[in-house]
């Protein structure tokens, strides 16, 4: 599909790169590193924004539950060893658990997707960031009227956005990581959703990399795009795929990341669909840049360049993505 894969809302500090917008994530925070493979531990969480009806519950109770088993899977082997489970959440409760998710705000980082106009503004609301059902629901609404989010995004707007992340609480190279989830559809282009690994620290600046666990654009509504995003010299056939596809983007699918030093694996529903072992570039070589921690961010958004929001004819808001459960297995130390 011609020019799908330039596509991009990447997580660093906003500005207009070629022809789309780019959108920051929260500051970063380090905890302890436990065990080969670089676990790291968040601090206490934060108390909630001013305003918020979300208390964090007791710190650290996540650690319990993670060692009762992701969905009663405890353990998952790979070639060098055991990855455990290090965390855990099928949303199961009334809001969202502070001492696993990190809300994402764009006055407090930046971040921040589509482009102005119809831009989206992330905030702590109820609207479009809350748990119920036995989900996670992360969403863009359209509101009555402008306001400015503060921070770097100074343009005025009428969208807000949703997105979460394990920023503060986990981060971690290598590992296993699932995720059931259903996307917001629309026949209409300008909506995204997206499951996403950033660096935490940035380790080696813009070559730092990205892991696209899974992206959907109502622009291209029969199949998803898994993307692992690095510095590298000429073309790497196997940094993306347009061979995850699907006739039913409306219904819940099981999202799986297989991260090793090695080798880097996607799969939808139990089938891979990219495989990569990516190249050296940018005076990198391997496993770098992904032998550093990374964090799992969680988003609704508004699309650019092709898949941009149009206000003339424009997807129905709101819309949101429906989160099932996240587990992750990785180094940990008892």
């Amino acid at each position: 599909m011609p020019g799908m894969t330039s596509i991009r809302i990447r997580l660093v500090p906003v500005l207009v790169i070629g022809t789309f917008l780019c959108v920051v994530g929260a500051a970063a925070g380090l905890g302890m590193m436990a065990g080969e493979g670089g676990l790291r531990l968040g601090p206490s969480p934060e108390p909630a924004p001013a305003g918020s009806t979300i208390a964090p519950p007791p710190a650290i109770a996540w650690v319990n539950e993670a060692q009762q088993g992701c969905g009663g899977v405890p353990t998952r082997n790979w070639a060098n060893g055991v990855w455990k489970c290090v965390l855990s959440d099928d949303f199961t409760g009334k809001t969202l658990d502070l001492t696993k998710w990190t809300v994402v705000e764009t006055e407090d980082g930046g971040f921040s997707s589509g482009i102005p106009p119809a831009f989206a503004c992330y905030r702590y609301d109820p609207r479009t960031v809350s748990v119920s059902g036995g989900y996670l629901n992360l969403s863009v609404v359209k509101g009555d009227d402008e306001f400015v989010c503060g921070g770097p995004a100074i343009q005025p707007t009428k969208y807000v956005g949703g997105a979460v992340s394990t920023k503060h609480r986990l981060t971690q190279a290598y590992g296993r990581f699932q995720i059931r989830a259903k996307f917001a559809t629309d026949d209409r282009p300008g909506l995204q959703s997206s499951l996403v690994l950033m660096p935490d620290t940035n380790e080696y600046e813009l070559r730092s990399g990205e892991i696209d666990i899974a992206e959907y654009f109502t622009a291209w509504p029969d199949r998803v795009i898994p993307f692992v995003r690095y510095a590298h010299g000429g073309d790497d056939p196997s940094e993306t795929t347009d061979e995850c596809t699907t006739e039913r983007p409306d219904r819940f699918h099981t999202y799986t990341l297989q991260w090793t030093p090695d080798q880097i694996d996607m799969y939808m529903d139990g089938k891979r669909c990219l495989s990569t072992t990516w190249s050296a570039g940018g005076g990198l070589h391997r496993p770098k840049p992904f032998d550093q921690p990374f964090y799992l961010t969680m988003f609704e958004a508004l699309g650019v360049s092709k898949a941009a929001f149009d206000e003339d004819k424009p997807a129905d808001l709101p819309a949101t993505m429906q989160v099932d459960y996240v587990r992750i297995w990785g180094a940990r130390e008892d």
